[in-house]
């Protein structure tokens, strides 16, 4: 595990039959990923002045427009963001209108890393092979304990169901909202409080829980806490 700092390009896709989603390109001092994290579905489109831990890189594949587009992906263990540029930034990224939707993809196959025993060689130059890179990642984050941002405000939604995708009606009923959110989450919501989203359930819960937030529930993002507030609460 590596903690990097970097420019993180988030873009939306709206066009999907799972709901909208977002995907990322964070470029970094040791290279450029594509990051297709949960986490980002939540974001509005601009760019990110961010510091990540990186957990896991690998490549990744689909096809687009009959040509198969190779990446190379990272998987995120925890985001902090410093500062936002939002706006759009599609004409920097044309291709994100035909990426796939994560949820539609197999998951990775995560195969471990083994470390050698002996003091690790500095990568030839100009090797951009996926190989050294790992090898670099693993130099750089030997002894690194892994971590998590607390999530202590946000209450788990793991026993809540997943809901069919919502339509966008003017009013949300308290069966809707009781579908989606735990009840720890609807007292905060109908208080008008801050609520912060869980990012390790379910993708297509999760996606839907903000969607919620955002138009039903008059909510607003602030990528900086990665906290939704009432559209007439400032934060702190």
């Amino acid at each position: 595990m590596i903690k990097v700092q970097g420019a993180l390009r988030v873009k939306k896709i709206l066009q999907s039959r799972n709901g909208p989603f977002a995907v990322g390109t964070f470029s970094t001092d040791i290279g450029e990923f594509k990051v297709k994290d949960q986490v980002l579905d939540q974001f509005d489109e601009g760019i990110y002045q961010v510091s990540a831990w990186i957990v896991h890189v690998f490549p990744a594949g689909y096809y687009s427009a009959g040509r198969f587009i190779i990446e190379v992906r990272a998987q995120l263990d925890d985001l902090q963001v410093q500062s936002e540029q939002p706006g759009d930034v599609s004409g920097a990224e044309n291709a994100a209108a035909l990426e796939p939707d994560p949820l539609d993809e197999p998951p990775p196959v995560q195969v471990p890393v083994q470390v050698q025993q002996s003091a690790p060689q500095p990568a030839q130059a100009g090797d951009r092979s996926l190989d050294a890179l790992k090898a670099r990642l693993m130099e750089i984050g030997k002894g690194k304990p892994g971590r998590k941002a607390a999530r202590t405000e946000c209450a788990s939604a793991s026993s809540a169901s997943v809901s069919a995708p919502m339509s966008a009606q003017a009013s949300f009923a308290a069966d809707d909202a009781r579908a989606l959110f735990s009840a720890d989450l609807l007292a905060l919501i109908e208080a008008k409080q801050p609520v912060k989203l869980d990012a390790t359930i379910d993708r297509k819960l999760f996606r839907e829980q903000g969607l919620a937030l955002r138009q039903q529930l008059g909510y607003r993002f602030n990528s900086l806490e990665q906290t939704f507030y009432p559209a007439t609460v400032e934060p702190a």
